[in-house]
Order: C-alpha cells, then structure tokens, then sequence
C-alpha cells in the first residue's frame, strides 16, 4: 500500500508577511519550526506549497493561531482588536449589572405573600 501523505492545501497562507511582521527570520524559523534551511527558504520565497503540518509548526513557531496565517498580519491584528474591545465591553457589562443587583437581596426588596388562613377543623 503507498504511504499517505498530506494533502496541500490550497489556499494562500502569508508566511513571509507574518515574518516580516514580527521581526524574525528563516534561521528562527529553522529553529523554533523544526524546518531544514531548504524548507524554509522555500516556504519564504513561495516555492513550496504548504500542508498542515508546515501551517500548524509555523502558528507554533510564531506563536500565532494557525487560521491567523491564513490572512494578512493587519487583518488579523484588526480581528484581534475586535474581540478585545468586546470582551472588555462584556466585562463591562456583567459589572454593571452586578452592581445593580447588589443591593436587590434585601428583604424588603422581596415580594410578599399573604399569610394563608387557618382552616376550621
């Protein structure tokens, strides 16, 4: 039987971006990657197609979600900056609302019932 391998993936991935973004070169990536030189010269100058290992080893490498290189640096960093203004938006708002609540615990803040009445036996 033939040895499976990964399939390519074809879709654009901005490695070289995601590099020159942050500052780091092929020997980095040789070493925090696990890549051979080759490998790495070739995935830089877009000569070598990327699979799944090469995309999850690279996220790793960069300390980055794999779907982020999937897209330019700046649309991912806008994405980011997105999902931080909402989580602080929703901090916000649970303390409002336990702020609110705080004080809603007493009991005269407590519905009341009226007292049931005494059956005559």
């Amino acid at each position: 039987m033939a040895k499976r391998t990964r399939p390519v993936i074809p879709v654009t991935w901005y490695l070289r971006e995601w590099m020159d973004t942050l500052g780091v070169n092929q020997s980095f990536m040789v070493r925090e990657a696990g890549w051979s030189k080759t490998t790495a010269s070739l995935l830089y100058n877009c000569q070598q197609d990327m699979n799944v290992d090469l995309l999850k080893s690279a996220a790793a490498a960069l300390k980055r979600e794999p779907y982020e290189l999937l897209m330019p640096p700046e649309d991912a960093f806008q994405i980011i900056r997105h999902r931080q203004e909402i989580e602080r938006e929703a901090l916000r708002l649970v303390s409002d609302r336990q702020a609110k609540f705080a004080g809603k615990h007493d009991d005269e803040d407590l519905p009341t019932f009226p007292q049931a009445k005494a059956g005559k036996g």
